[in-house]
């Protein structure tokens, strides 16, 4: 299983948004950059065993309308989603196939 996660605000104390939540086109870009990553990942192992993909992404308003927008095409590819709630609990979106 390999895992692309993305937080909820910038990791960058220099960062004028260090500490704020990202915005719609914030969280846009870096979903989609997790997106790549993942499939990126799926290609190199293409010929191998099968491998499990997922992005774990902060459970909120923004990142689950996003995710819902595109969950036809990401429950199509078996990528799985990771909800991490402010308590660090995780929710999976698909069931864990091994």
């Amino acid at each position: 299983m390999f895992i692309e996660a993305k937080g909820a605000t910038s990791a960058l104390k220099t960062s004028s948004r260090y500490g704020k939540p990202f915005n719609k086109n914030q969280i846009k870009s870096h979903v989609g950059q997790a997106l790549l990553a993942v499939m990126k990942i799926a290609t190199e192992h293409n010929d191998k065993e099968k491998v499990n993909v997922g992005i774990a992404l902060p459970d909120n308003e923004g990142h689950r309308e996003l995710i819902s927008e595109i969950w036809f095409a990401v429950e199509k590819l078996g990528i799985y989603i990771f909800w991490v709630k402010d308590s660090n609990k995780v929710e999976s979106t698909l069931e864990w196939s091994k």
